[in-house]
């Protein structure tokens, strides 16, 4: 199961994201502003699209 978790560099996140790496069968993918994150993504400023592009390239 992949997971996309939004804002995992902030102190919430980080345990979420700890506790989601434990799971079996998990592929946890990082999206956010920080250089870190797996998929540079800004909410306040991405169209849908351009999401939709960035996580399913090809499939818009």
């Amino acid at each position: 199961m992949r997971i996309l978790l939004l804002g995992a560099t902030g102190y919430l996140d980080g345990h979420v994201e700890e506790r989601l790496r434990a799971l079996p069968g998990v592929r946890l993918l990082r999206g956010g502003r920080a250089p870190v994150d797996d998929h540079r993504i800004d909410l306040a400023t991405i169209t849908t699209d351009a999401l939709a592009e960035q996580l399913m390239p090809g499939r818009s």
